[in-house]
């Protein structure tokens, strides 16, 4: 029990630590937030500041935001004059579908390959790996932007932009989820394809090692089928890496989710992010980026359990 509170209190006091230096490092970000417009006078940018409390010094604005963060309010947008709270809950549905889709792919797909690569040595390994490799080290913006330039706009085979085409309201309801997956193609296709090189990499890896260990061969030796061999026997022991970097592959979508939905014009939480960012509206900004910050502990104790889980040796040694 005291293991636990102590792992609690160890995730809030880094959500609070990263809360305090996004408050502070936004502070910091050049430009006058209630002036940006056309327009704005003195008088109209010193009323505005009033009204919001930004003639205040920065440390009260700091204490003044962590009492309402803490009763649940995190404030109204700047530029949208709305509750940051129905924003959030507004756009991070998409956001989960985009990723959570991405995510299942990347595994997926990188497992597979992975255990192609450590089962075909040679030229298909060696094909393989650069191929992963290729897509591995694209950035995920620069991916989307392809994407759109070949299969949007040159070959026309999916959208280039948004969630549903204009006669949505007007099409049946195999119609309309068949239109939703018409417009997630090309957006999860970029978030996948920069995430399974890690995954295939890692799962070829300990493909290999697990296949080179004494029970693998006395398996071989009884006459199992190379199949069962690898698949029952060997890839049950090589996902135990690969269960820890699920938990942490999840920080890294949604970090990537952000510039993929700038370009594709995907209504979630990174686009509301970079919008806010770009508008200087520092009430969004705190909102989504303690989000992010929830997203990454919980991702962390997420992959802490589910290796716990695989692994029956972590919870002796923690017992």
């Amino acid at each position: 029990m005291r293991r636990v509170a102590k792992g609690v209190l160890y995730k809030l006091s880094l959500v609070a630590g990263v809360a305090t230096l996004l408050f502070y490092a936004v502070d910091l970000m050049p430009g006058d937030a209630p002036c940006f417009g056309p327009g704005m006078t003195r008088e109209v940018c010193a009323q505005i500041a009033t009204n919001r409390g930004l003639d205040e010094s920065v440390h009260a604005r700091y204490a003044t935001w962590v009492v309402g963060a803490l009763t649940g309010d995190f404030g109204d947008s700047h530029r949208q004059s709305r509750p940051v709270l129905d924003l959030i809950g507004e756009l991070l549905p998409n956001t989960l579908l985009l990723s959570g889709l991405a995510l299942v792919l990347a595994f997926g797909l990188g497992i597979l390959f992975g255990v192609i690569q450590a089962t075909r040595p040679g030229w298909v390994d060696g094909a393989l790996g650069t191929v992963l490799l290729f897509f591995y080290s694209m950035p995920a913006f620069w991916l989307a932007l392809m994407l759109i330039l070949v299969l949007s706009q040159g070959l026309g085979l999916f959208p280039a932009a948004g969630v549903t085409s204009v006669d949505y309201d007007a099409l049946s309801g195999p119609g309309r989820l068949l239109d939703r997956l018409h417009h997630l193609v090309l957006p999860v296709a970029a978030l996948t394809l920069v995430s399974m090189g890690g995954v295939a990499r890692y799962t070829r890896d300990s493909m290999l090692e697990v296949l080179g260990l004494d029970y693998i061969r006395a398996a071989r030796a009884r006459g199992l089928s190379e199949r069962t061999v690898v698949y029952r026997h060997g890839l049950r022991s090589a996902l135990l890496p690969i269960v820890t970097q699920l938990g942490l592959s999840l920080p890294f979508l949604f970090s990537g989710a952000v510039l993929v939905e700038a370009v594709f014009g995907w209504p979630g939480m990174g686009r509301l992010m970079y919008d806010s960012v770009a508008a200087r509206d520092m009430p969004v900004i705190m909102g989504t980026g303690l989000m992010f910050a929830v997203i990454v502990v919980l991702s962390n104790a997420l992959a802490d359990a589910l290796y716990a889980l695989a692994d029956p040796r972590v919870r002796y040694e923690r017992d």
